[in-house]
């Protein structure tokens, strides 16, 4: 499908997560400056390979699922902006829905969020989520396009998956480009994952 970047670029990034250096770089870049897609692609990329890497012994277990949960931050960062991220970090710490709420969501996805913060996300099979947030999506009139709102979600919450890994290119970038037009949609994602997250401490 895609051709995966250089091996000292895949290290690099890794890397550069498990000590910080991506995140702090990530929360000074622009949010008027977006990211190339191929830069995306290339995340996507490693988040692949990460998700396929085998562990020996508990601590590469957590090792890996440490680089896996910054990776998939600094990609909804990549598509987003670099406040939506600070926002989910503060979200995390003072469990405050209102703090989780960009300008972007309040105006386009007022419904969608008031629905998200009122239901108890923490009893729905993960597995059964993908299909949950295309329906709470088009009963909120954010988007009625089907494909558009799941790869919101797989990307935001699950970009190692099958579903994002085998798309091809030229459909994944029609999306990305899409979601930068209507970042609601990669938000809501975020926050139906994280709501959940809060309610079952897992990562």
């Amino acid at each position: 499908m895609r051709r995966v970047g250089s091996i000292l670029v895949v290290l690099n990034v890794a890397l550069g997560y498990c000590s910080g250096q991506i995140r702090e770089r990530n929360t000074r870049c622009s949010a008027d400056e977006p990211v190339r897609v191929e830069d995306v692609f290339r995340t996507i990329d490693v988040l692949g390979l990460w998700s396929g890497a085998r562990c020996v012994g508990p601590l590469s277990s957590i090792r890996k699922s440490s680089v896996l949960k910054e990776l998939k931050k600094y990609l909804v960062g990549q598509i987003a902006t670099p406040g939506w991220v600070r926002r989910e970090r503060d979200f995390l710490r003072s469990g405050n829905i209102f703090v989780i709420q960009s300008s972007n969501l309040a105006q386009r996805s007022s419904k969608a969020f008031e629905y998200f913060s009122n239901i108890r996300v923490g009893e729905i099979d993960l597995e059964l989520m993908p299909d949950m947030f295309v329906s709470m999506i088009k009963r909120s009139g954010v988007s009625s396009d089907t494909n558009l709102i799941k790869c919101a979600f797989f990307l935001a919450v699950i970009p190692e998956s099958l579903y994002i890994q085998n798309m091809e290119k030229s459909e994944l970038t029609t999306h990305i480009n899409e979601l930068r037009s209507n970042l609601s949609l990669l938000q809501l994602a975020r926050l139906l994952y994280l709501l959940w997250f809060m309610e079952n401490k897992v990562d």
